[in-house]
Parts: C-alpha cells; structure tokens; sequence
C-alpha cells in the first residue's frame, strides 16, 4: 500500500498516515491474500510509531519485515525500490531487526505490531510512500 494523506491529529502527532496492504505485485506464492493496514503516527521530533494489522501472513513467523520504501506507488515491483531512510542524517538503514521494523504473526496467519522508528524524514516526505510487508526470507509479500 501506499501512504496517504494524514487521518487525524493527537496531541504531539502532527498527523497519522494510512496504508492499506494487498497482495504484492507479482507475487505468485501461497501468501497472495495478504490484506491488512499499517497507520504512521508521525510526531514532530518525525519519530514514526507504526501500527501494522496484517491478515494472511505467513503463520508463526517470528521477524518478518515490514518498511517503508523509496518508491510511490504499488503498481509495478520495479517502481517500489529499496528501504526509504535519509543517508544524510543516519549513518545505517533503521529498516531493519534491530531497529524493530518486523512483526511476529499467530499460527492462524494474523499479526498486530507496533514500533518506533525514525527514517529521518519529515511527515511530508513519508507522504506517498509505498509500504511492504515480508515473509520470513525476506520475500514481498504485501
């Protein structure tokens, strides 16, 4: 999915994003009914709190990835790009498992997860971007 316009204000979130996730383009595999929705609460130090819900995941996966990416639209899996984080600012990718951009899904396929993570990008240049989910090994699934 990619993120849109913000949803709502709180007291020091400057908006919330909304991405809804669908089954990735191209993929073939037996998780191509992966739906689900990821919300950015982004505040004004541009922290990200990520709220992902995520149905038909891979079952019992304990770190699957799920990121914001440099491209703009879900359309065409060469339009998606790499992990979207400002180089200028941080030195490594925060779009990792140590910097807690994964989720744990139940047997039955379901997930719900939230983090904290700074790209060191501001709310307008989160505005837009494509949000991928991963299996296990990496693969994008949604």
């Amino acid at each position: 999915g990619v993120l849109h316009h913000p949803l709502q204000q709180g007291p020091s979130v400057l908006a919330s994003l909304e991405a809804s996730i669908k089954p990735y383009v191209g993929y073939a595999g037996p998780l191509k009914s992966v739906t689900g929705t990821v919300q950015l609460d982004v505040y004004d130090d541009d922290v990200l709190k990520v709220h992902a819900y995520l149905e038909r995941v891979e079952e019992n996966c304990k770190q699957c990835g799920l990121h914001i990416h440099e491209g703009t639209s879900c359309d065409k899996p060469n339009l998606i790009g790499k992990h979207y984080w400002n180089s200028a600012k941080l030195p490594e990718d925060p779009w990792t498992m140590s910097g807690s951009a994964w989720y744990s899904s139940t047997a039955s396929g379901t997930a719900a997860k939230t983090f904290h993570i700074h790209n060191g990008y501001t709310l307008e240049k989160n505005l837009g971007h494509a949000v991928v989910v991963h299996a296990e090994d990496g693969t994008r699934i949604g």
